[in-house]
């Protein structure tokens, strides 16, 4: 028998921007942001009627976010 109960919604967007440019001959520049946005709504139960121990329930809501950025020199010469 299933007791549980689960109407949890949970989103994500991502975005993602790269830049490079060769800047001369021997010098090339690469840089980019990379951003993670999650919405957590959590709606969990469990309900048992006959032992009231065994009941739970969780019910919060964050949205928590991640952040990524990167510089990139590359030289190149001969020899």
């Amino acid at each position: 028998m299933n007791l549980g109960r689960d109407s949890s919604q949970i989103a994500t967007m991502r975005i993602k921007f790269d830049y490079v440019n060769q800047v001369n001959k021997t010098n090339e520049i690469k840089t980019g942001v990379h951003l993670v946005f999650n919405d957590f709504d959590i709606q969990s139960s469990t309900n048992n009627w006959g032992m009231t121990t065994w009941n739970r329930e969780q019910v919060y809501r964050v949205k928590p976010y991640r952040v990524g950025a990167y510089i990139q020199d590359k030289l190149e010469y001969e020899g």
